[in-house]
């Protein structure tokens, strides 16, 4: 097993433990970023630093979750794992790039996920403004999440 499969392997392993992915997943995950083992692809400079604030934002995330929506989490359990899988699945590609230059991929992937982000952001501000009650710390916890993540994009 090359170098390159391990470590993803080892991200999967250690980010899935935070998002409670079960082990059919994680096995899933390794099996679709065994296509990456090859000499087009490289992980990303300071790998365990970019691993590390994903697991700071993974533990955060996991932390709203299980304090801000426990009441929901049965009627939404279904969407929580759809959402921790594609998640684990971009994080992993963001460790991942092409030997080559690829600046106008990377551009346009930032681009379509800034617009996805700014639709989701509305969505839960909508949301939380008609939930009624005091919901300024679940938002403050929400884009304090998403500095994060956009911070990591910068990575």
């Amino acid at each position: 097993m090359s170098t390159i499969t391990t470590n993803l392997n080892n991200y999967i392993d250690q980010l899935g433990r935070i998002l409670e992915l079960t082990v059919e997943t994680k096995n899933r995950l390794k099996s679709l970023f065994n296509s990456y083992n090859n000499e087009k692809y490289k992980l990303i400079e300071k790998t365990e630093d970019a691993v590390s604030k994903l697991e700071t934002a993974d533990q955060e995330l996991k932390t709203f979750i299980d304090n801000t929506l426990e009441p929901y989490k049965t009627k939404i359990k279904t969407n929580l794992d759809q959402m921790n899988n594609s998640l684990i699945e971009l994080q992993i590609l963001t460790l991942i790039q092409k030997k080559e230059n690829c600046d106008k991929v990377i551009d346009g992937l930032l681009d379509v996920l800034n617009k996805k982000i700014k639709i989701v952001n509305e969505t839960l501000q909508k949301n939380l403004t008609q939930a009624g009650g005091s919901n300024d710390k679940y938002i403050k916890k929400y884009l304090k999440y998403k500095n994060k993540y956009l911070s990591l994009k910068k990575i």
